[in-house]
């Protein structure tokens, strides 16, 4: 598969994740608000990604999108934009419908589950094509350790990793929905499917029906003059 050098998508979003930061009064501006959204600021579905609660959040998140967006984009960045930009409008609309609750909602951390989902299917397709069960053992179990994690942290109502404190209420659902968009995303096939190769003992090809004798293909056929009754030989 063909690879780009330079991942600028994901890239362009950790710095612009990481420069809001800098500036607290942009986290409020920007957010996911439920009032504000009511109130017609839609754009805030897209913005609430890149602010966050504190430092904590912030670096991890940035580190999940680094190294999962970074190797996704370099494997299919068409792939990755598409499900990234899905993702963007689902995650803060499904957490609005299913968590009532929560008045706000930041952070890259549902974003940077979208190319966990990539590369598990595409290790997966790799592992098939060259028949690697280890490969593929492994992409399995690393899903299934993803899947774990949300597990606990829908039942425990804490993060794994972020250190949330009071600052903030963690939001697994995020997670998981941008790990099932990016699974759905990678799931259409795009290799390119190759016949099997024929059988040496197979009798029939080309466009002989199996069962028929084999005609000979004109361009081998014989083009020595036949011989005609009475003719002498020549000298």
């Amino acid at each position: 598969m063909k690879t780009r050098a330079l991942p600028w998508i994901t890239l362009s979003c950790a710095v612009a994740a990481w420069l809001l930061h800098r500036v607290p009064a942009m986290a409020s501006a920007l957010e996911f608000n439920r009032t504000a959204f009511a109130q017609g600021e839609h754009w805030r579905i897209a913005t609430a990604h890149f602010v966050h609660f504190n430092d904590s959040h912030l670096h991890w998140d940035l580190v999940g999108l680094l190294v999962f967006g970074c190797w996704a984009e370099t494997l299919s960045r068409r792939r990755w934009a598409l499900a990234l930009g899905i993702a963007a409008i689902a995650i803060p609309l499904l957490v609005a419908w299913r968590e009532p609750h929560l008045a706000t909602y930041r952070g890259l951390s549902g974003l940077a589950c979208v190319p966990f989902g990539l590369l598990v299917i595409s290790l997966v397709r790799t592992a098939r094509r060259h028949r690697d069960g280890m490969l593929q053992a492994a992409a399995w179990a690393a899903s299934l350790g993803f899947l774990a994690k949300t597990i606990y942290e829908l039942t425990a109502g804490q993060t794994l990793f972020v250190d949330a404190g009071a600052a903030f209420v963690p939001v697994p659902l995020a997670h998981l929905a941008g790990f099932v968009i990016g699974v759905a995303t990678a799931m259409p096939a795009t290799d390119t499917v190759t016949r099997p190769a024929r059988s040496p003992g197979r009798q029939d090809g080309g466009c002989n029906t199996p069962g028929l004798p084999r005609e000979t293909p004109p361009a081998s056929r014989s083009h020595w003059p036949r011989a005609h009754a009475g003719a002498s030989p020549g000298r």
